[in-house]
């Protein structure tokens, strides 16, 4: 039911955490595609099928990011090329075989190897196999013993087999019977030989098909990891408008809080302007009723200025 795929590196006996593959979507079933068959001019280095639902398989890549444009060994030793080393009769009779391998560089240079063509099950004839190596650990333990057993038998019993045999057979008197023979035995082959031919046109044919077919879908699925590596960029650039737009939005709410803000205190000032005017005309009345006071003073000290003159003139 995981949607996610960890990987990791297997070097000096150890593993490596890389990176992790994830998913929303949880995986059915899962398969490989063979090494043969993956993109090696992309650097692709595995290729899992992922059964999402019962009609929708989704191919994942995984790609080593580097940028070249030459084959890079390090990342693709020979791989299994999908022919048998040896027949079922052969290993129930315990024989042992190293595997064949197919070379990858065949494959950065022609495209995946088609093993196989129609349902007859044959091997693909541009299938080119690296030699087994022959540093492998079992090869010198069983080496040492079917050398001696099958040394003093077969070759002793071949060597003095009389060869010449059929030479002295006598074929002088019966010269029309061998004519006919061979004309029914060639005739015989003939036929066999042009059925064989057209076999091997019919085969070819398939073989030609299915390479058609592979390279299609190799093509198919180029352009459908194009697409959706532009959408997977376009969803990133609208990821990253969208940060802006709410980034953009939050500055927004912040300005309209300072402008609230300004919008109160300047509020508050003319509230306070309004009072200080207030004042100010209080101000003003007081001091006009304190001129009219000063003057009536004046106006009543000279009365009686006048009044005091009036009564010195008057004792004099």
């Amino acid at each position: 039911g995981d949607g996610n795929i960890r990987y990791y590196e297997f070097a000096d006996d150890k593993l490596y955490y890389l990176s992790e593959f994830q998913s929303p979507d949880p995986q059915r079933g899962m398969c490989a595609m063979p090494k043969r068959g993956v993109d090696v001019a992309r650097c692709e280095v595995m290729r899992f099928f992922k059964v999402v639902s019962g009609s929708l398989v989704e191919p994942i890549s995984f790609r080593v990011p580097r940028k070249a444009e030459s084959f890079q060994a390090d990342i693709y030793p020979p791989a299994h090329a999908g022919q048998a080393a040896m027949s079922a009769d052969e290993f129930f009779a315990g024989k042992c075989a190293q595997p064949v391998l197919a070379d990858m560089e065949q494959v950065f240079r022609d495209g995946p190897l088609v093993v196989g063509a129609g349902s007859s099950g044959a091997a693909a004839a541009p299938v080119v196999v690296s030699a087994p190596s022959p540093a492998a650990a079992p090869e010198p333990k069983k080496a040492p013993t079917p050398e001696p057993r099958k040394a003093p038998t077969p070759e002793p019993k071949k060597a003095p087999a009389p060869e010449p045999v059929p030479a002295p057979e006598v074929k002088p008197e019966p010269k029309s019977e061998p004519k006919s023979e061979p004309k029914s035995e060639s005739s015989a082959d003939a036929a066999e030989l042009a059925s064989l031919r057209q076999e091997t046109a019919r085969l070819r044919a398939e073989l030609d098909q299915q390479r058609a077919a592979a390279a299609d879908a190799v093509a198919r699925e180029r352009t459908a990891q194009q697409q959706l590596e532009q959408a997977t960029q376009q969803l990133a650039d609208n990821t990253q408008v969208s940060a802006k737009l709410q980034a953009a939005a939050s500055d927004a709410e912040s300005l309209r809080a300072q402008l609230d803000v300004a919008s109160a205190q300047a509020d508050e000032f003319r509230t306070q302007l309004a009072q200080a005017a207030t004042r100010a005309t209080e101000h003003e009345q007081a001091t006009a009723t304190l001129q009219q006071d000063l003057q009536a003073a004046i106006s009543a000290a000279n009365a009686l200025a006048l009044a005091a003159e009036k009564a010195a003139d008057s004792l004099q």
